[in-house]
C-alpha cells in the first residue's frame, strides 16, 4: 500500500470528514466519541480489550477521519481507518459502513491490524459529560475572542429537560495547536472539578464545532461591582471575598494551580461569587512554565518572583488573590493603573522594580485594619512567608463575621490612586 499523503493545511479536516463520515451510522453509536483528544482516551480505556471510535484531525488523503482506539497489553493503540471508493478499511477488507467495520472485528474477534495483534473485546459507553451537538442550540452570542466564543444556549439533557446553559466554543479553522490544548485541557479539568464557587461543568460537545457547556451566571464579577458600586456595603464586599477563597481553597486541595485568578474571570450568579477561565491552570504541588511561551501573561496579578523565576504555586495565586481583594474593594479598577500610564520604558520592568522597593497596592481609605493586614501577607515578597488559602479562608470568615456583628453598612464606593504608591 503506498504511503498515505498528508494535507498542508487542516483547514480542510472538516470537509474530509464530512465527505467520508457525513451518513455513517458511527455518529450514533454509543461507543462514538467525537474529537476526544488522546489524553482523554488513555484515562478511559483500562483493560485489554476495552475500545471507543473517535474523529481526529490528523488527517491524511487515504484516512477516514475515524480511528478506532482499544487498549492492548497495557498500551492504548491508535488505528486510522482507511477511506477507499467502496467503504472503509483497516488493512485489507473493505465495508460500507465504519459501523459494519467496527462490528466486524468485535464479532468475529480478530486483531484489527497484524501489527497490533489488538481484539475489540469491550465497548465503552459514551460518558454521560459527552454530548450530542443536536443536543445543544444556541441563542445569545455573549462574548468572543480570537480563537473562540462564548454563547447563552439551551442545553436539552438525556431526560428530556431543558436548562440555559453558557457554552464556549473552538472556533473552526486555523487555531494554533497551543490554543486547541489549552482548550481541551480546560475541559479536562472542569470535567474534574465540582464547587459551589467554580463555575460548573455540564458536558462536552465533540462533532462538528467542539464546545465546552458551564452552568450559565448572571453577570461578570467587574460588572456587578460597577453596577452596585454607590450601594455596596463592606459586609457585600468581604462576603465576595469569602466566596472566592472558598473556592480557592477547594483548587488547592485538588492542587490546581489557577494561574490567571483576577476580578475579570470571576462570575456571579444568584449574589454568589464563581471562578471561571480555568484555561492557564496547571495541575501539580508545582508548574514551571517554559520560556519559549507566547501567550501573554497576567502580570499585575503575577508576583515579581513568578516572573522571573517562572515557577507557579498556590502562593503564586495567593499573591493573585491579595490583587482580587483590592479589586473589589476598589469596585472593579484596574490595578496599577497610574505606573502603567506614566511609564516610561517597559511596564513590567517597572511593575518589578515598583514592587521590589517594597511599595504595594494602597486599599481604599475606608479599609479595615484586618483586610489591609491580610492583602500585605498575601504580597509577602517571600513565597514561603505569605499564607495559604485554608488560613486566608479562616480570616475573612472572621473579618466577615465581625463587621456583620457591627452591621457592615460602611460604602466602599471612595475612588483611590490605581498606582499604588508607597504602601
Amino acid at each position: 500500500m503506498t504511503t498515505p499523503t498528508p494535507i498542508a493545511s487542516e483547514s480542510r479536516h472538516g470537509n474530509l470528514i464530512k465527505d467520508a463520515l457525513a451518513r455513517d451510522p458511527i455518529f450514533s453509536e454509543f461507543y462514538f466519541y467525537g474529537l476526544l483528544p488522546r489524553e482523554d482516551v488513555e484515562l478511559m480505556l483500562l483493560h485489554d480489550g476495552e475500545f471507543l471510535v473517535r474523529q481526529t484531525k490528523k488527517i491524511c488523503l487515504e484516512a477516514s477521519g475515524a480511528v478506532i482506539s482499544v487498549r492492548w497489553k497495557g498500551e492504548v493503540v491508535h488505528i486510522v481507518i482507511l477511506k477507499h471508493p467502496m467503504g472503509f478499511s483497516l488493512e485489507d477488507k473493505v465495508f460500507p459502513t465504519v459501523r459494519d467495520l467496527v462490528s466486524f472485528y468485535q464479532a468475529k474477534q480478530f486483531p484489527v491490524t497484524k501489527e497490533s495483534g489488538a481484539l475489540l473485546k469491550t465497548a465503552i459507553h459514551r460518558a454521560d459529560w459527552v454530548l450530542h451537538e443536536s443536543q445543544i442550540m444556541l441563542i445569545e452570542k455573549l462574548g468572543e475572542g480570537q480563537f473562540g466564543e462564548v454563547w447563552k444556549a439551551e442545553l436539552t439533557k438525556d431526560n428530556g429537560r431543558k436548562e440555559v446553559v453558557a457554552v464556549k466554543t473552538l472556533k473552526a479553522g486555523e487555531v494554533p495547536k497551543a490554543e486547541q490544548k489549552s482548550f481541551f485541557d480546560e475541559c479536562r479539568r472542569q470535567r474534574q472539578l465540582r464547587h459551589q464557587h467554580l463555575v460548573n461543568f455540564k458536558g462536552v460537545s465533540l462533532e462538528t464545532t467542539i464546545m465546552l457547556v458551564m452552568e450559565l451566571c448572571d453577570t461578570t464579577l467587574l460588572k456587578y461591582l460597577k453596577k452596585y458600586e454607590s450601594v455596596m456595603t463592606l459586609r457585600e464586599h468581604v462576603k465576595l471575598m469569602v466566596h472566592a477563597s472558598r473556592g480557592m481553597v477547594y483548587l488547592a486541595s485538588e492542587k490546581c494551580i489557577h494561574r490567571d485568578l483576577a476580578a475579570r474571570n470571576c462570575l456571579i450568579r444568584h449574589g454568589r461569587l464563581k471562578i471561571a477561565d480555568l484555561g492557564m491552570a496547571r495541575t501539580g504541588d508545582i508548574y514551571k512554565m517554559h520560556q519559549g511561551r507566547q501567550k501573554p501573561l497576567p502580570v499585575k496579578w503575577t508576583p515579581p518572583d513568578t516572573l522571573m523565576s517562572r515557577n507557579y504555586t498556590e502562593k503564586s495565586d495567593v499573591w493573585s488573590f491579595g490583587v482580587l481583594m483590592w479589586e473589589i474593594l476598589t469596585n472593579g479598577e484596574s490595578p496599577y493603573a497610574e505606573l502603567a500610564l506614566n511609564a516610561t520604558k517597559s511596564f513590567v520592568i517597572e511593575l518589578i522594580t515598583f514592587l521590589r522597593q517594597g511599595k504595594r497596592l494602597t486599599p481604599p481609605p475606608n479599609t479595615p485594619d484586618e483586610l489591609k493586614s491580610l492583602m500585605m501577607k498575601c504580597w509577602e515578597a517571600d513565597p514561603e512567608k505569605r499564607p495559604r488559602f485554608v488560613e486566608i479562608a479562616r480570616r475573612l470568615d472572621d473579618i466577615y463575621v465581625a463587621i456583620s456583628d457591627k452591621g457592615g453598612m460602611l460604602t466602599m464606593f471612595t475612588r483611590v490612586s490605581t498606582a499604588g504608591t508607597g504602601t
